[in-house]
This record gives structure tokens, sequence and C-alpha cells, in this order.
């Protein structure tokens, strides 16, 4: 459990120095286990089941950033889909990254969001199942402010290298607001490819912290 919290908490702080860091060196590669169909299948099995934990998002203060976090549940499919659902996401959360205060007041006045994510175990190492998580984009329909409807769609970087790991139960996914559409159009650019100040992109990012419910560990 401790290696996996450390483990976790060197990959955000990699994220937030760089973008293009990727979370295994070519020195580790001798200690993979090769990931053939049965062993994917394996561990998604594994991983599949009823989660309670935390999310946790970050504000910037100063020179750094302070951690706040809400309480989610969620449930990971790794049976058929390999998807993840996390629910009680607050809309504030999505809200608290928007500068347009007509847009604003609208989302924060919504319910509590289910945050979906695909999701594919890219690695096995020390113990530690490794994986990226695609989230898909949160909707709004029909939101009324400035005397008319509007769509709003928030949508999250897609990664290609590692953001997520599993073991004994816990899984630990990081995930970043990359903008905001509406009606079809981006109306505000959040994350950035080329940040180098370490923090401009902390603001954006979520970190959730899942622990598998005990009743669901031999239901897969």
């Amino acid at each position: 459990m401790k290696k996996l919290y450390s483990w976790l908490w060197l990959l955000m702080a990699a994220v937030v120095a760089t973008t293009t860091t990727s979370c295994l060196s070519d020195d580790d590669d001798d200690n993979q286990e090769v990931m053939d169909q049965a062993t994917y299948q394996r561990y998604l099995t594994e991983m599949a089941g009823s989660y309670t934990g935390k999310t946790y998002y970050f504000n910037i203060e100063g020179n750094g950033y302070k951690a706040d976090s809400v309480a989610v549940t969620a449930q990971i499919l790794g049976v058929g889909d390999s998807l993840i659902n996390i629910s009680g996401i607050p809309a504030k959360l999505l809200a608290r990254c928007v500068g347009d205060s007509a847009i604003y007041k609208a989302v924060v006045g919504q319910p509590d969001q289910r945050l979906q994510m695909k999701f594919y175990i890219g690695a096995f190492h020390q113990g530690i199942v490794q994986f990226g998580v695609y989230p898909l984009s949160v909707t709004f329909d029909d939101l009324e402010y400035n005397g008319a409807e509007h769509d709003v769609v928030f949508n999250f970087v897609l990664y290609r290298n590692i953001l997520g790991a599993y073991s004994n139960g816990v899984a630990e996914l990081t995930y970043y607001l990359m903008d905001l559409w509406e009606d079809g159009r981006q109306k505000e650019t959040y994350y950035s490819l080329y940040d180098t100040s370490g923090y401009s992109n902390t603001r954006y990012m979520f970190l959730s912290v899942l622990n598998k419910r005990k009743d669901t560990w031999d239901n897969h």
C-alpha cells in the first residue's frame, strides 16, 4: 500500500513538472511482466468492483498549491468494457476553472456529475498495475444564461502515457481538464501542453484515490 501511494505521488510531481515525462524508464523494462491477453484479462478481472474514496483537486497559492478533496463512489468495469465510473463529482469543481461568469453561475447550480473514463492496462511493474486513462467529456445540455439556452461541454486531456495505478484493492488515477466548448465551439482552454511554469496546469488536475469495497473483492 505504501509503495503504491509513493509511486503515484512521485508520478504526480513528475507530471506537474513536465507533460512529456514517461512513467517508466528504459532501465525498468526488464522488470515488467509480459502483458499477454490472459494476463491482461486477469488484471482487468482483479480490478473490477465497487469503490469508495476521494477526488482531490488543487488550488494555486503563492508559489505552490493546496490540495482539497470530495468524497466519491466509483465502479470499475473490467469485464467486457474497460470503464471507470466516478460518481459524486460536484459541478462546482468543473465550474471553478471557468472564466466566463455567466457560464460559471450556470454550471455551479447543476447537480453532482458522474465522470466516465476508459482505461487500458499498460504494464505490471513491482506489484503495481499501471494503466492509462481516457476521460469522457462532461456535457451540460440546455443551460440557461445570457437570455438563451446553451450546450456546454468540458473535455479532458487524453493521455498516452501511464497516469493510473492499482494494487491490493486501491486504484489511483490523475487526469486534467483541457477545455470548454459552448454550442459546438471552443470557448475556453485550460491545460497547456507547453506549460513550463510547473504549477499553471496544477489548477486543472484531479487525483482520484479509490478503495475497493470488501464485499466486491470476490464478485467479478
